[in-house]
């Protein structure tokens, strides 16, 4: 700005005020101009740096549906945001705009503050420490997941060629030629899909998550070695069919083929440290006895029933009003022959027997009442109840999630339906997960040809159709499970009374290995009701309470049931 001096009249101040303000003017716009300018440009590089990222981490979440997949998504949207703010930052940020020239080009000289240095500094390390996570990411991912588009061979353990497609939205289709490469190719396409899944379930099971994820996972094993579900599936095979037993052993088989090609193996894997064990027999019949375990909780209510008899008073009738049997003259899905052959109904008049579960409440109060006089207690009602039941929330909260307890399954009748042939509706409600508990799969055969959802390490379908038959399962919530006060012998703790005879407990010495830590030994205690579950419900204090429960036996025909409804009518 150049100003002229003249003290004759002042008429120079005017001019100085006035170019002065309409130089500030200028400037403001500029300002203003810049900020609009820097604005615009800040907005298209977050846009392109998402576009980009989101374009180059699409394989990743296509394929890795999971925690791997979206954080690589995120670090490639950070790079780029690094990368374009870093152009911007040492190039664009310097471009000026030329006098009459909508041209722009760079000034013969850059520029550079110490800020920009600094700033400069820190974005490209930013940049290398993503370059790096993300590398080995890449790396990870490169060496962790499945060869879907190869050919797998196994010498002598298939008797044709079998053929495994994939859909984009994971459906899988095997078609063979025979029962037995059929089940052992869906145990080969489900060890590709959810070999850690299965792992993790047969840890859970087995009482052995500990030794490959610390001491996080002391309570559930401490949990399921007192339910000791292995030692039920052990040799149950045996007694199912020749057909069903081939075909368990045709899908394990394989499992274990698959494992034995040494492919990638899932990243979880590799941040373990640790390699699968071969697939079994009994970790393919364990997965009913876990499957129960999600949907058979109804203890609890014999905690409330327990609560109500000894703290509250209430009478055993009462309690029977609370907690009504079935009312006669109900809708069944069972006819009344049906019914009567069961055994659930007394006679024909469909009078249900209230007396048995009147007797069995007045049995509980017998027992405990009997127990606290042989402990000589001075409260004659000082039961531990209320704390079970809060200690019996809190175990359960740290082991299971939280499930909608209701299941559904409907079915039309031909002759509602425009085709004139029957429609199922299924509805099963079971806990959200991630991977997801189902598995989508069209098992076909020149005898059979069936679709629907199946579970990781386990054959079969376990809901779907074929060309005959549809079918469904649903949880039915019946009392299943029940509590036993244990009446232990107060001179010798090794013993307990029994109708009236004085038994031993059968002692198990359960080790548990900790990853990074010492073993742990952990005793259990067997009855003849079952195992004394103080694990399970919480600490009772001086009492214990063994958990009878129909999953707790030998004579499981859960996986017979499946085989037989996949190869409906052959099978029938």
């Amino acid at each position: 700005m150049e100003i002229e001096l003249n003290s004759a009249d002042g008429s120079s101040e005017d001019k100085i005020m006035i170019e002065s303000r309409w130089e500030r003017i200028k400037n403001e716009n500029k300002s203003l101009k810049r900020a609009i300018e820097v604005g615009i440009l800040g907005a298209l590089i977050i846009f392109c740096a998402i576009f980009w990222g989101v374009v180059s981490g699409h394989r990743a979440v296509r394929y890795c549906p999971d925690t791997i997949g979206i954080t690589v998504m995120l670090g490639l949207i950070l790079f780029f945001l690094v990368a374009f703010y870093l152009l911007w930052l040492v190039v664009i940020r310097h471009i000026v705009r030329l006098p009459g020239s909508r041209v722009l080009c760079l000034p013969r000289q850059l520029e550079i503050t110490a800020i920009d240095i600094a700033m400069i500094s820190v974005i490209t390390f930013m940049t290398i420490i993503c370059v790096v996570i993300f590398g080995i990411q890449a790396f990870m991912m490169s060496n962790t997941l499945p060869n879907l588009d190869a050919t797998l061979n196994f010498p002598g353990k298939l008797q044709d060629t079998v053929k495994i497609h994939r859909e984009e939205n994971g459906m899988i289709h095997i078609i063979a030629s025979n029962e037995h490469d059929l089940y052992f190719a869906q145990g080969v396409a489900s060890a590709q899909d959810r070999l850690f899944q299965m792992e993790f379930q047969r840890r859970a099971a087995s009482g052995t998550l500990s030794a490959v994820v610390g001491s996080g996972g002391t309570s559930i094993d401490r949990y399921f070695r007192t339910l000791n579900f292995y030692s039920y599936v052990t040799g149950a095979i045996d007694s199912y069919s020749p057909e069903c037993r081939a075909a368990i052993l045709a899908y394990v088989d394989g499992v274990n083929a698959y494992l034995e090609t040494k492919p990638n193996l899932p990243m979880e894997f590799h941040l373990l440290g640790f390699e699968p064990a071969p697939w079994t027999v009994e970790d393919v019949m364990v997965w009913g006895k876990m499957l129960s375990q999600d949907l058979s909780l109804n203890s609890e209510d014999e905690i409330v029933r327990l609560q109500l008899l000894v703290d509250l008073g209430i009478s055993p009738e009462r309690i029977l009003e609370i907690y009504p049997p079935y009312r006669s003259g109900e809708p069944s899905i069972l006819n009344i022959q049906e019914l009567q052959q069961s055994g659930i109904y007394s006679n024909s008049t469909f009078q249900l027997e209230t007396d048995v579960e009147l007797e069995r409440v007045r049995q509980d109060q017998q027992m405990y009442s009997g127990k606290t006089k042989r402990e000589e207690k001075k409260e004659k009602r000082d039961s531990h109840a209320d704390r079970i039941f809060q200690e019996f929330q809190q175990n359960m909260k740290g082991i299971f999630s939280p499930t909608a307890e209701a299941s559904n399954n409907w079915v039309i009748h031909g002759n509602l339906t425009a085709s004139g042939k029957p429609l199922l509706a299924n509805d099963p409600h079971l806990s959200l997960r991630l991977p997801m508990i189902w598995m989508m799969m069209h098992l076909q055969t020149p005898d059979n040809d069936f679709i629907g959802a199946c579970f990781a390490g386990v054959p079969f379908i376990i809901i779907g159709r074929n060309n005959h038959i549809s079918w469904g399962v649903t949880n039915s919530g019946a009392d299943v499970q029940d509590l036993y006060i244990v009446d232990e012998d107060p001179s010798d703790p090794t013993k307990y009374w029994a109708d009236g005879q004085l038994l031993s407990y059968v002692v198990r010495n359960e080790i548990i290995h900790i990853s990074g830590a010492d073993d742990m030994i952990f005793p259990c205690l067997d009855t003849i009701f079952g195992p004394v579950a103080n694990e399970y419900v919480g600490n009772a204090g001086n009492l214990k309470l063994a958990l009878r429960w129909n999953s707790l036996t030998f004579n499981d025909t859960s996986i017979e049931s499946l085989y037989r409804y996949n190869s409906a009518p052959l099978s029938f």
